[in-house]
């Protein structure tokens, strides 16, 4: 469809986007197959037909294609909700616009880059991104590729805990039900939360400190992924590794705001 629509307009240089008369005649075409929702606070348009009902492409000859379609379009989905989806592609002018115009018969490099998901939290507004939020926490426990962006992601795992939807035993009857068998990395942070359900399901918000109490003491040790996510506890939450011996001094010197950890010498 747009490879017929630009051999008669010029297609935009600096960003691709459908042009706005295209725009008009789709919705003016085909208004009865589109239905729109309001989902998470974000207005999203859906294409809707009555066969939908009955397509089962699990099914069949094409059950195959539509197993190795599956992981592409999930891998797609996470990578644009975690603002890594970076995929972009070429484009050159139709013969017609090369003699209109006189043009050059060049290639044009496209920037196809879709607009970057706003932060999961407003701290300033304290208004959570629940389209984002929901739609990493989408089978998370079946996609460990983007952890990075979830599992290890502070603000992350700060929104899921505060926004009033899930609880910290929600978060984990996630892994659990789908017999999860990940990284140790993932095991060990998980097993964490488990320590420390009795404490974050009353009290979320103390999150960071309840993570940089028990990784702090192994930051020597610890994988990039933990060692990241330690980094980003202690931004918002400063400990100290102090002996017994130690803390006369530092109760002195440390202003009362910051958080001491006490280690029996």
């Amino acid at each position: 469809i747009l490879q017929s629509v630009f051999a008669h307009y010029l297609p935009p240089l600096e960003s691709f986007r459908l042009p706005s008369n295209l725009w008009i005649r789709i919705r003016n075409d085909m208004h009865k197959y589109l239905v729109e929702k309001d989902i998470d606070g974000v207005p999203c348009i859906y294409f809707y037909h009555r066969y939908f009902q009955d397509y089962q492409p699990w099914k069949g000859e094409q059950g195959q294609q539509y197993r190795q379609e599956t992981p592409v379009l999930e891998k797609t989905r996470l990578e644009y909700y975690a603002n890594e989806y970076k995929t972009t592609f070429d484009m050159s002018y139709s013969e017609k616009l090369t003699k209109k115009y006189n043009l050059p018969p060049a290639i044009i490099s496209v920037d196809r880059c879709l607009t970057p998901q706003k932060p999961l939290i407003d701290k300033q507004k304290k208004q959570y991104n629940l389209r984002r939020l929901h739609q990493l926490y989408l089978n998370i426990g079946r996609y460990e590729y983007v952890h990075y962006a979830s599992l290890f992601n502070l603000d992350f795992l700060t929104a899921l805990l505060l926004c009033g939807e899930y609880t910290i035993i929600d978060f984990l009857y996630v892994f659990t039900r789908g017999n999860y068998s990940g990284s140790g990395d993932s095991r060990f942070l998980l097993k964490q939360f488990e320590m420390l359900i009795d404490i974050l399901n009353p009290h979320p918000s103390n999150l960071p400190f309840e993570l940089v109490y028990r990784l702090l003491p192994f930051r020597e040790h610890l994988s990039p992924n933990l060692y990241n996510l330690l980094d980003q506890c202690l931004l918002v939450c400063p400990l100290l590794l102090i002996t017994d011996d130690q803390r006369p001094q530092y109760l002195l010197k440390c202003p009362l705001g910051h958080v001491i950890y006490s280690k029996i010498s």
